[in-house]
C-alpha cells in the first residue's frame, strides 16, 4: 500500500513539475493581459514582469525587474496613475493597464545571443564585504556573466534564470531570453 502511494506521489510530481517550469516563457510574458486579478507577490508572474517592464519604459521605475509585485511596483503604479490623471491607488486597474500598454507595443521579452565578451568578463570571484578590502581591486567587477547580464537588462538574477532554465551563461553563441527595456 505504501509503495503504491509513493509511486502515485512521484507520478503526480512528474506531471506537475514540467507545468511549473513551462509557466514562465517569453510568449506568456509578452502576451500577458490584466484580467482584473492581481499577480501574487510570492512568485514570479508573467503579468508582473510585463507590468514592471511597461512601467520602466514609461520612466516610472519599479526597481529591479523581478516579476513580483511589491512596494516599488505599487509606488510606480501610483505615480504613473497620478501623472496620467487616472484614479490613483497602489494597485493595477483596467484604466492603468490600458494606459501602460499605449506607451509601448514592443515585445517585453527578447532573445539575445551571449558574446565572448559576456563570458570573458573581467569577473572577480567574490566582492569583498569591507570597503577597505576593495581598495586593492583593479575594478569593482561583477562576479559572473549572470550577474552582469542581469544588471545590463535591469532584471533580477532569479528572473534571468527562470526565463532560461538550464542555462549556465557560460557559452558564447548561446541564445537567451532577457527583458527588453526598449
Amino acid at each position: 500500500m505504501m509503495t503504491r502511494w509513493f509511486l502515485g506521489l512521484i507520478l503526480v510530481a512528474a506531471v506537475q513539475l514540467p507545468a511549473f517550469g513551462a509557466e514562465l516563457t517569453a510568449d506568456k510574458i509578452n502576451n500577458a493581459n490584466f484580467t482584473g486579478k492581481l499577480p501574487s507577490a510570492d512568485s514570479i508572474s508573467p503579468l508582473a514582469v510585463k507590468v514592471q517592464v511597461l512601467l520602466d519604459r514609461a520612466r516610472f521605475s519599479p526597481g529591479e525587474i523581478d516579476g513580483r509585485s511589491g512596494d516599488n511596483v505599487e509606488k510606480a503604479l501610483q505615480a504613473f496613475a497620478e501623472a496620467n490623471k487616472l484614479a490613483s491607488g497602489k494597485v493595477l486597474t483596467p484604466e492603468i493597464w490600458s494606459k501602460l500598454q499605449q506607451a509601448s507595443s514592443d515585445a517585453v521579452i527578447a532573445e539575445t545571443v551571449l558574446t565572448e565578451r559576456d563570458i570573458k568578463g573581467p569577473y572577480i570571484e567574490k566582492l569583498p564585504a569591507k570597503m577597505e578590502d576593495m581598495k586593492s581591486l583593479k575594478a569593482l567587477s561583477y562576479t559572473s556573466p549572470k550577474e552582469a547580464l542581469s544588471e545590463r537588462f535591469h532584471m533580477s538574477q532569479d528572473l534571468l534564470a527562470a526565463l532560461n532554465p538550464g542555462q549556465k551563461f557560460d557559452r558564447a553563441g548561446a541564445k537567451i531570453n532577457v527583458v527588453n527595456p526598449a
